[in-house]
């Protein structure tokens, strides 16, 4: 590195307090005559480096046999106490230049460990955390992880108003339940920017307060729900994200979880936009129709109803494929 450094930035006469002269084998303000480098091979003697403690003064860096300040070079011909001119070498000797600086201000020494620029630290070392691990999501309230579910085009439209679009384009069967996938679309049409911005954030149940027993639901609050011929029913109100406040044990009767949403951007409208909500309906519905129910006043949509296949659903469900089949699990 020592020598490309000193080809790319010639020799500069070195100077002493008073002005001192030239070293042996360099004349003062003369340049070395064009192509006559120093031979090939010959450096500097191994081991003679600069004493301990005789670093440069502060913004030099030992380039070749002279010292050049830091964005500063000597002009050919000067001697001590001449003027300086910015450096304008080309890119390669700037980049070396840059990799000694680089090389100086980060090598560590005894009073900075981490280098002189260094500010912000590495963290102490700590204990690892011995909290329990947080469950798995019961298998009840999620498709299992291990397997793709065999995928059914139904393209239902729930509920409609001029501003909100409530559909269930696909479902998938899994062995153990079913996913319904419903995209919420809305667009601002008349509605006001804070009438419109309350309508969005409504998309998402969990973000709404005031749900609480005994008391009518707020109608912001979006919720969905399924019903079976038997008069079973399960719906989506009440529910939380958090999964260590859900019991491992499958509960009695149907579940209706609602899973996190995907948000897409589509063309056209300027203020549209399209949420998508997973239904999970456990234990796999019976084969037989069965009612799929969704309402949300704040969107003007009152109780509507569609019916679904649980037949179609049961047979679609022996399709669905286990991601590593090699290792077989427990149905």
């Amino acid at each position: 590195m020592t020598a490309a450094i000193a080809h790319l930035y010639p020799a500069v006469p070195a100077t002493a307090q008073g002005g001192g002269s030239a070293g042996p084998g360099e004349h003062g303000g003369q340049d070395e005559p064009g192509g006559q480098n120093e031979p090939a091979g010959q450096n500097e003697p191994a081991g003679q480096n600069e004493p301990a403690g005789q670093n440069e003064p502060a913004g030099q860096v030992g380039v070749g046999r002279g010292a050049v300040a830091l964005g500063q070079r000597m002009r050919p011909g000067d001697g001590a106490g001449s003027e300086t001119e910015p450096n304008i070498g080309t890119a390669a000797s700037r980049f070396f230049l840059q990799t000694a600086i680089h090389d100086r201000r980060t090598t560590p020494s005894a009073g900075f460990p981490y280098g002189e620029n260094m500010f912000f630290e590495p963290p102490p070392a700590h204990e690892e955390s011995t909290r329990p691990p947080k469950p798995g999501w019961p298998a009840w309230s999620a498709p299992p992880a291990d397997e793709m579910g065999a995928v059914m085009v139904s393209g239902l439209i729930l509920a409609r108003t001029s501003n909100v679009a409530i559909t269930v384009p696909t479902i998938q069967a899994f062995s153990t339940g079913c996913l319904i996938n419903v995209d919420i679309v809305t667009r601002r049409q008349t509605l006001s920017p804070d009438d419109f911005q309350a309508l969005q954030l409504s998309v998402f149940p969990h973000l709404i307060t005031g749900v609480k027993a005994g008391q009518p639901l707020p109608d912001q609050l979006l919720r969905f729900g399924v019903r079976f011929a038997d008069g079973a029913k399960a719906t989506t109100v009440g529910q939380r994200l958090d999964r260590t406040q859900l019991p491992q044990d499958p509960p009695p009767g149907p579940q209706l979880s609602l899973l996190l949403p995907s948000m897409s951007i589509r063309s056209g409208e300027e203020d549209a936009g399209v949420t998508t909500w997973g239904l999970w309906l456990w234990p796999s519905p019976p084969p037989q129709r069965f009612e799929l129910a969704v309402e949300w006043p704040v969107g003007g949509i009152e109780l509507s109803m569609v019916e679904l296949d649980g037949a179609a659903i049961a047979a679609a469900a022996q399709q669905a494929i286990l991601y590593w089949p090699e290792f077989p699990r427990d149905r």
